[in-house]
């Protein structure tokens, strides 16, 4: 069964759907979750102000879904995890800044606890479109998916359109109405923009290896080294709520090297599933020639302190990577390992 969605989303039904749900709750003090089955109405601009599609040419469907975009209302409903058998509500007002003729709309976990995908809704019986979208024209959403399996980890709107649109589109999201998910939602607090982060313990053993160039995709081990790197997930060391752009990063990290360094630099990356090739420069200084150096003269086996201020060039989409080089001239040996100070 194929629905068309360019609905308008009239408070009044909105209001009442609420309603059936008890309201969310406003409250002061812990709320316990509702029961389940219950409605969630969800609201677009819970994602966020704004969604940009990707390649996605990979895994997608030709001239269906090759361009995709996944905003996320995983921190919303984290309290209080949608299951099977409930009713997902979703209402929103959309401003496409690119003109495209479909765009196929699901519901889906996509975290590594499903082997990145599982699908919360059945597509067979229940297929969503976004039809015969106009560049800077608004158009409201008002619809709804019987849930089919239980989120595990992640909750997200998957957005797919053909690449014969040409471009990849950007998504801006106005909002029609407050989420309700049956109890009051948990909002992270703003992260302080002066705080330094201290990832002694999270980076308490990395391991440097030689980088070799990529062709096609691949790695040339038989090629020479271009310098020695490593990636260092800290997702989740932001508890949930990601950067912006223009956002700065103050850390320090106490280390021990196992080789003499002579310059250590560091720059931020987005090394996740959400952009392409699981590979994206997001620091201001988005190359390894051109990273910040964070450290110099580093002895071996001696106590050095990591220390620097990085920013968002760009907002990551999913998570946040440390990349970690140093030149091939710049220590004794081929690789490094550093260490709990």
């Amino acid at each position: 069964m194929k629905k068309l969605l360019i609905a308008a989303a009239a408070a009044s039904m909105l209001l009442a759907s609420c309603a059936s749900n008890g309201g969310a709750n406003k409250g002061a003090g812990a709320v316990a979750a509702p029961e389940h089955p219950m409605t969630y109405v969800l609201d677009l601009a819970d994602t966020g102000d704004s969604v940009k599609f990707i390649d996605n040419t990979q895994y997608g469907e030709s001239g269906r879904s090759t361009r995709q975009a996944k905003p996320s209302w995983t921190k919303l409903v984290k309290q209080n995890k949608v299951k099977a058998g409930d009713t997902v509500r979703i209402v929103g007002r959309v401003t496409s800044d690119t003109d495209l003729d479909s765009v196929m709309v699901g519901i889906a976990d996509d975290s590594p606890a499903v082997n990145y995908w599982l699908n919360l809704y059945n597509p067979d019986d229940m297929e969503y479109t976004w039809d015969n979208i106009k560049a800077g024209v608004p158009f409201d959403v008002d619809f709804e998916y019987p849930v089919v399996a239980n989120m595990v980890s992640e909750f997200k709107l998957n957005l797919g359109y053909g690449e014969q649109n040409n471009g990849f589109a950007t998504f801006t999201f106005e909002r029609v109405m407050e989420s309700d998910i049956g109890m009051t939602p948990v909002v992270a607090a703003p992260r302080d923009p002066n705080a330094v982060m201290d990832l002694s313990r999270d980076l308490a053993f990395v391991e440097m290896k030689p980088e070799y160039p990529w062709e096609n995709g691949v790695q040339n081990t038989l090629a020479d080294p271009q310098h020695y790197q490593a990636t260092v997930d800290i997702t989740a060391l932001f508890d949930g709520n990601l950067p912006k752009a223009g956002d700065t990063f103050k850390f320090t990290w106490k280390t021990k090297p196992s080789i003499d360094i002579k310059a250590l630099k560091v720059r931020l990356v987005e090394n996740t599933g959400a952009v392409p090739g699981w590979w994206a420069e997001i620091d201001e200084n988005s190359s390894p020639e051109g990273a910040t150096v964070c450290c110099t003269d580093m002895k071996a086996y001696e106590a050095s302190v990591v220390s620097g201020e990085l920013k968002f060039a760009v907002a990551p989409i999913q998570g946040v990577s440390l990349c970690i080089t140093y030149d091939l001239d710049a220590g004794d040996s081929g690789c490094s390992l550093m260490f709990a100070n």
